[in-house]
């Protein structure tokens, strides 16, 4: 589903994915989360367990800036997993040629950036730099105690009929639903 965007040295496609998203919507954990679980992949049960007795550390700062991590996946591909902190909204067009893809975070437990989320959404969706390239709709922050209910997310969902979005909800904080995404990011 990701176009290719050069090839690593083994032969393997590298991809570099993008990941976007309003301030405070979860995209730092959610990186650390995925890169997690891709590092444990490639290092087998092994690493696995190393990764697991170290702990994983739900603490973070707000992105400033843009913070890139690389994970080689044994034997698949190397990940360049590039977040572009939310403060730089009007920065974001300049990162979308060079990618091969976009997770956007949407932060379910603040319904006050629910519809500039969506407004955003809908505005890389519909980016020509994007055009053939898939887009992903991260419902971020599922264990919170309050969030948008399934009808105000069905209503989002449902306007995106016409275009390639795919959703996915999760906890980056629990890690519920972070292997489901990072089976669909190894599978691109």
């Amino acid at each position: 589903m990701l176009r290719k965007k050069k090839s690593s040295r083994d032969g393997k496609t590298d991809l570099e994915i993008l990941f976007l998203g309003l301030e405070g919507s979860g995209k730092t954990l959610l990186v650390r989360r995925l890169k997690e679980i891709l590092s444990a992949k490639s290092g087998g049960k092994r690493a696995a367990a190393a990764a697991e007795a170290a702990g994983f550390s739900t603490n973070v700062v707000p992105t400033i800036g843009v913070n890139v991590d690389t994970v080689k996946v044994k034997g698949q591909r190397c990940f360049t997993l590039r977040e572009v902190g939310g403060a730089m909204k009007p920065l974001w067009k300049t990162y979308l040629d060079a990618c091969t893809g976009v997770v956007f975070c949407i932060d379910l437990s603040d319904d006050s950036s629910f519809a500039t989320a969506s407004v955003e959404l809908m505005t890389l969706a519909s980016s020509k730099a994007l055009e053939g390239k898939p887009l992903l709709a991260i419902f971020t922050k599922t264990d919170a105690p309050f969030t948008m209910s399934r009808a105000q997310v069905g209503n989002m969902v449902s306007s995106w009929k016409a275009t390639n979005i795919q959703s996915f909800a999760l906890s980056a904080y629990t890690g519920d639903g972070c292997r489901d995404l990072a089976s669909a990011v190894r599978s691109l």
